[in-house]
């Protein structure tokens, strides 16, 4: 009892209760020593025929592609501002998750800076970066 409820709990528990599968705290580790790259808020997937009766599924979810959401907790108001350490290390936030090819990544990489969210062309899969201030 007493507990505080975070903007990070809330944020989490909105994908959970969207039915996403959920990883919070997802840091990227250098491949040799030293101090970490950068941490994403929080991960979450969600595939596409995922039903649950009675539940309407809010607007941000994609019907018949699975989605992965790189997600930044904060009480700003300013949309779009990303932690720096996370736009620098997409590359290897995407590699490390797995989510498209190695050959893939650059081009995924690119479009996530400068439209927020990537899809591939076969109806499959889309990643969106997601704040948490205008998103939810």
């Amino acid at each position: 009892m007493g507990e505080n409820i975070t903007l990070g709990d809330i944020v989490y528990w909105f994908f959970r209760l969207n039915g996403c599968f959920t990883i919070r705290n997802f840091v990227i580790h250098p491949e040799r020593r030293g101090s970490q790259r950068t941490e994403v808020d929080l991960l979450a997937v969600r595939f596409p025929y995922r039903e649950e009766i009675g539940m309407q599924d809010h607007e941000i979810f994609v019907k018949e592609k699975t989605q992965l959401f790189i997600v930044e907790v904060k009480s700003t108001d300013k949309f779009g501002d990303f932690n720096e350490a996370t736009i620098r290390n997409l590359d290897e936030i995407i590699k490390r998750v797995g989510f498209v090819k190695r050959n893939e990544i650059r081009e995924v990489v690119d479009t996530l800076r400068t439209r927020a969210f990537w899809e591939d062309g076969n109806k499959v899969k889309r990643i969106d970066l997601m704040d948490s201030v205008k998103s939810l």
